[in-house]
Parts: C-alpha cells; structure tokens; sequence
C-alpha cells in the first residue's frame, strides 16, 4: 500500500525553489516590459517589476492549491530533490561560501549584459563621475591632490578644486576603488559592475546567515530588480561602494558573533579579528561616505557592544551560579 504523504509537508519543501523560480520570472518579465530605448525605463522599471511580482505570487498560490502543485509536492519529497532544497534553504558554511561566489559571477554578468542591452553610456557621463574619475587617474599616480595651474580661473569647473589645489571635490573612498582600473587600462565601467555584482552577493551572504539559504537567494534576486541600483551598477559613483562596504561590514559583525570566544588566529583570538574587520571596513567607508558610514556605524558598533555586554553578563552569570 502506497503511503499518501503529507500535502501541507510537500508543499513547505517544495515552496522556496517554486516561489524563487516564480520571482526569477518575474523579474525577466519585468525587465521585457520596460522601454530600454529611453533612460527613463531604468525608473519605471522597478514598480513594473512590484507589479510582476504581485501577479507572480498570486500565481504562485493557484499552482499550490493545484493538483501540479500536489504533483511538485511529490517531487520535492524524492531524495534527490530533497537533498538539492535542503541544500538551499540551509546551506552549509562551505556550501555558502560557493553559493556566494557564484551570485557574485551571475549578478555581475547581468548587470553587464542589461547596460548593454539598455544602451546605456558606459563612461562617466555625469560632473560626479568625472571628478571621481579625475580622483582615481591622480591617485594612481600617488597624489591626493596637484599643484594649481597658473590659469586656474580658466579651468574652473564643477565637482572639483582649482584653487588651491587642483582635485576633485569627494572624499577619495570612491575613487581609490577605481584606481586598478586605471593601472590595468579597462574601461570605467568594469570596476562598478563587478563591486555591484558583490553588493548582490553580499546580499545574499547576509540573508542567508540570518534567515536561511532560500530566503537569502530571494533576497539577491530582489536587489538587481531596482531599476537605479542597475543604473549606478555602471557609474563611478560612491552610492554602490558604500553600500559594499556595508554589507561587508555587518557582514564582519556576523562573523565576529559567530566565533566569538573561537580558538586563538595568529595570537588574535576571532574576537578581536572581527573587531579589525569591523574597523577597517569603516575606515574604507568613512572616506568613501561620511553619511552612510555615520548610519552602518551606529548600527554595527551599537550591535557590537551590546553582544560584548551581554556576553559578560553572561560569563558573570555562569560564575556565580558555579560558585
């Protein structure tokens, strides 16, 4: 006699890759129904794909409440298919590690291949992004700054110093990113997308320790959908770095919380290593931008101390309840 498994049990193994696929077309539909001949699509694209993703999840209801939504059910309670959704919705460490990487590849191939197809101008195009451009070309060359021209009243121009030095305007965060781009020749555009295709990833490395494997993969394909993150996901522009810088740190923060109290790392217990990581990403951040870092940092360092705080209380605690 064939046992009937349980319906509601099928359906919650089978419910995350369905929704995913559900959103990873929606998303496609959401990009096809823009105009990409006009740069106005890049911001009537994202309530274009809220819409899409509001039909899909109704969609996605009727397929669950479906005999083919029974039939996946089934499916997802084979070994093999539930060893692969296992897989997604808790991942293992090392099984993260790839899944990151390989968001990280995707995402930058994407991003790439919709400002391609978009037509977008993939070169600094705005006063922004020629004085952060002007601010990577000098310090590749290890100057902050240059002497000002004897004509500088002539060269007067916006978003940079002429007097009394000729420099861009920015803080250097930004523009130091940029500077292998420089130093290798690629265009200007090749720096962004990669760092963007890592705010995707990070994106996912965050979710996925918080909320699980699933929720983390739908959390990344969320972020490529925003119509100005994949307009700035080819400008040199400080918006994308530092929301890089970020993600990396409250990524130091779970680090830090995951091996807290570890085994000692080359005389530096986990401890104190995620503390540097901490800093070093907000230092990074300070000088690419003051107001995010000001935001990630109350965040991360309010976090921070009262996981110090809590963990001595619950040492003291331990303490008196031994002795």
């Amino acid at each position: 006699m064939t046992r009937t498994l349980p319906r509601t049990t099928a359906m919650n193994r089978v419910r995350p890759l369905l929704v995913l696929l559900l959103l990873l077309a929606g998303a496609r539909l959401a990009i096809w129904s823009s105009d990409a001949t006009h740069s106005s699509a890049l911001y009537h694209g994202t309530p274009t794909f809220l819409l899409v993703v509001l039909l899909t999840s109704v969609a996605a209801g009727l397929i669950m409440a479906s005999p083919a939504g029974v039939a996946l059910g089934r499916i997802g309670e084979r070994p093999s298919a539930a060893h692969f959704l296992s897989i997604i919705r808790d991942p293992s460490p090392a099984a993260r590690r790839a899944v990151t990487v390989a968001v990280w590849l995707l995402a930058t191939l994407y991003l790439a291949w919709t400002a391609h197809r978009q037509g977008r101008a993939l070169f600094p195009l705005l006063h922004d992004e020629n004085s952060y451009a002007l601010g990577a070309r000098m310090l590749s060359r290890g100057h902050l700054w240059l002497p000002a021209h004897p004509l500088a009243d002539f060269l007067d121009s916006f978003h940079i110093l002429v007097r009394p030095v000729y420099a861009s305007i920015y803080f250097p965060g930004t523009a130091l990113l940029n500077v292998p781009a420089v130093w290798l020749g690629l265009p200007t555009w090749v720096i962004p997308v990669a760092a963007a295709g890592l705010v995707v990833a990070l994106t996912y490395r965050v979710t996925a320790e918080l909320a699980g494997g699933a929720t983390g993969l739908l959390a990344a394909l969320l972020v490529p959908s925003v119509g100005l993150f994949r307009m700035f996901s080819t400008m040199v522009m400080a918006q994308v770095p530092a929301a890089l810088l970020a993600l990396a740190a409250v990524w130091a923060w779970l680090h830090w919380r995951r091996h807290k109290g570890g085994s000692p790392v080359r005389h530096l217990d986990r401890v104190g290593l995620g503390v540097l990581m901490i800093g070093a990403v907000f230092g990074v951040l300070a000088v690419t931008d003051a107001l995010d870092w000001s935001y990630a940092g109350v965040v991360c360092w309010v976090l921070l101390f009262a996981g110090l705080i809590l963990r001595g209380l619950g040492r003291r605690a331990a303490r008196v309840s031994g002795g």
